[in-house]
């Protein structure tokens, strides 16, 4: 994937060249109500594969080095 240019690619089709997972994220979720000061069961889901989506990129790509 390093020759690839993913700037406009969305998180699903990312996570899956850079990690090979399909993940399907749901658009629904990801335009819902983020300010509650509680969120739902799917949010939490959805914020969930995010977060550790992003770590297991960072780290394939040594993100470290670059800050």
């Amino acid at each position: 994937y390093e020759d690839e240019n993913l700037a406009r690619a969305s998180v699903d089709e990312i996570v899956e060249k850079c990690l090979g997972y399909e993940i399907e994220q749901s658009g629904e979720i990801a335009r819902s109500y983020w300010d509650n000061k509680v969120l739902s069961n799917e949010q939490v889901v959805y914020a969930s594969v995010d977060a550790y989506c992003a770590f297991r990129i960072g780290k394939n790509v040594r993100a470290w080095k670059y800050t």
